[in-house]
């Protein structure tokens, strides 16, 4: 993901990068994800998967999850999670602030240190939340008619990712 290098520089101050881009990551050994199994979100069903290598080597593994509980309203409450392996946690932190300026809409806020992930950014209402943990890079968004707060789902990634990869 290439991103104009004078965009990266707006980027670096709106975000404040030079207080996260160095911070200690809590779990420094690269994480293999391999596929989702459909077990990973309570209460959500997987509808589809996939794992590709789209670009320098970076692992994009992606779900795309449909509430599961009966009476639910289905498609109108579904989730896009993406989990984004990298080579180390410094790689994972560029790519967090690339997809920060992906984002449409208002900037996103950062999450308290130690809420989420080893870096954290939220918008309003938690519609949208993506951390960076060691080497993965996690992007947990609304996908459905429905706007909810994806904060527990979030969570439950930022948990996956330090107990270790799905697949294995």
């Amino acid at each position: 993901m290439q991103t104009d290098p004078g965009y990266l520089a707006v980027l670096r101050e709106r975000y404040r990068y030079a207080e996260w881009s160095e911070a200690a990551a809590a779990n420094s050994v690269v994480q293999r994800m391999e596929s989702f199994r459909g077990t990973e979100l309570p209460g959500w069903t997987l509808r589809r998967g996939t794992r590709t290598t789209p670009f320098g080597g970076v692992t994009l593994v992606r779900g795309i999850w449909s509430a599961s509980a009966a009476g639910d309203q289905g498609d109108d409450r579904a989730l896009d999670v993406e989990l984004l392996v990298c080579t180390n946690s410094a790689a994972a932190r560029e790519l967090l602030l690339s997809m920060l300026g992906d984002m449409q809409g208002p900037a996103a806020t950062r999450l308290s240190a130690g809420s989420i992930g080893d870096v954290a950014f939220h918008l309003g209402g938690d519609s949208a939340i993506m951390f960076a943990r060691a080497n993965v890079v996690v992007r947990v968004r609304n996908a459905g008619r429905l706007v909810l707060s994806v904060a527990k789902e979030a969570a439950a990634m930022d948990a996956l990712v330090m107990r270790g990869a799905p697949g294995k």
